[in-house]
């Protein structure tokens, strides 16, 4: 008879899903963070203070967030505004920095920045949006970001990230 069928998942399946949540959990809790995207090396990365930081998680800003969910930069997750993972991304320029947005590329304090040149279309051929041309001071209370991957979602297109977006500093553990 069907009700006498025991459809509970057996024990070892909801033990192995707890343990892996509670393993995701507790490296939340410790500050480590994995990163599977190429846009800067794959692997583990660890919270520290924003001075020790050459990388830094965060919600990317409006409207680009909404760009990158339409266009799905990132993984799906819960911490940012429409489903959405956070961005890892290595920080390229800090306050009183000089960043300098030119159609081959950008200059840090003067200096290019190798693999920086904006991209016309992304890898899907979907047109890019740059962001404006010039020389900008960084502000105390933002920060420039880029990817290693040339191909990288970044400041080349969303300009500076505000600190206040900011959910963690990180090194690479």
């Amino acid at each position: 008879m069907a009700s006498d069928m025991n459809l509970k998942p057996p024990k070892i399946i909801l033990a192995l899903i707890g343990g892996e949540v509670l393993a995701f959990s507790a490296m939340g809790i410790f500050g480590l963070k994995h990163n599977p995207s190429p846009s800067i090396p794959t692997g583990w990365y660890i919270r520290t203070e924003e001075s020790g930081a050459q990388f830094v998680e965060f919600c990317p800003p409006e409207p680009f967030a909404s760009l990158a969910r339409e266009r799905t930069y990132g993984d799906f997750g819960f911490s940012c505004r429409f489903f959405r993972s956070p961005f890892i991304k290595r920080i390229l320029g800090r306050f009183g920095d000089v960043v300098t947005l030119r159609p081959t590329g950008i200059l840090l304090n003067d200096q290019p920045v190798p693999n920086s040149k904006p991209l016309q279309f992304d890898s899907r051929g979907r047109w890019m949006i740059h962001y404006r041309e010039g020389r900008y001071l960084i502000r105390p209370d933002e920060l420039w970001v880029i990817g290693d991957d040339p191909r990288s979602f970044d400041s080349r297109y969303y300009g500076p990230v505000p600190k206040y977006l900011v959910r963690d500093y990180m090194r690479a553990f």
